[in-house]
């Protein structure tokens, strides 16, 4: 069986590598240059300080951003064949992967407001949206056993699917608690970074 037969993923995985390259691009473009009244070196420091809360959760989403992609690589090391209705998936998850410049903007822009909480449960519900569409994929991928490639076992399929329902979890519990605090949602996303490496030495 020639390459081609055995991963017929391939352009599936260009496209969404590179709206994954544009998602973090557009990230760094957010950054803006502080706006002075009077130009000194002391007014530049104090400026650049306050906007802390925007370097704060660019930082986070790139990093988000970052171990989505390495998550979405280790799931296509298992799929073989994309079938119609997990390309519709995977361009699901695509669209939620965009809207986490947006989500990201709005956070940083209100979280110090009095309209912080609902910034960061908008920020959280993103969260939620890619979380869902990668367990949605994953459950795509594994449904037909013969889209999967040959040497997959059913710990690493069992691993996958543990690690992307607990996600899920995490950023179910950091979009309702922004309700009560918004840096408890800021807080515990920065903090899934960790259980996301975790999973990918697990899954590997």
């Amino acid at each position: 069986m020639n390459e081609t037969t055995e991963k017929d993923t391939g352009r599936v995985e260009a496209l969404s590598d590179g709206i994954f390259g544009v998602a973090i691009t557009l990230l760094a473009i957010e950054l803006k240059t502080p706006v002075l009244k009077t130009i000194t070196n002391r007014s530049l420091v104090i400026a650049l300080l306050q906007n802390w809360p925007q370097y704060l959760t660019i930082l986070n989403s790139f990093a988000s951003i970052l171990l989505m992609w390495v998550s979405h690589h280790n799931l296509f090391k298992i799929v073989r064949k994309a079938s119609m209705p997990f390309i519709a998936v995977n361009g699901m998850l695509l669209l939620s992967v965009t809207l986490t410049i947006f989500s990201t903007k709005t956070l940083s822009e209100y979280i110090q407001t009095d309209a912080a909480k609902a910034a960061a449960a908008f920020y959280g519900f993103t969260c939620v949206l890619i979380s869902g569409s990668f367990c949605l994929l994953w459950y795509k991928a594994v449904k037909n056993k013969e889209d999967l490639v040959a040497n997959v076992s059913d710990e690493t399929i069992r691993l996958h699917g543990i690690s992307y329902f607990r996600g899920l979890s995490i950023y179910v519990i950091a979009t309702g608690l922004a309700f009560v605090n918004a840096w408890f949602t800021v807080v515990i996303v920065t903090g899934s970074w960790i259980y996301w490496i975790l999973s990918f030495k697990k899954t590997e």
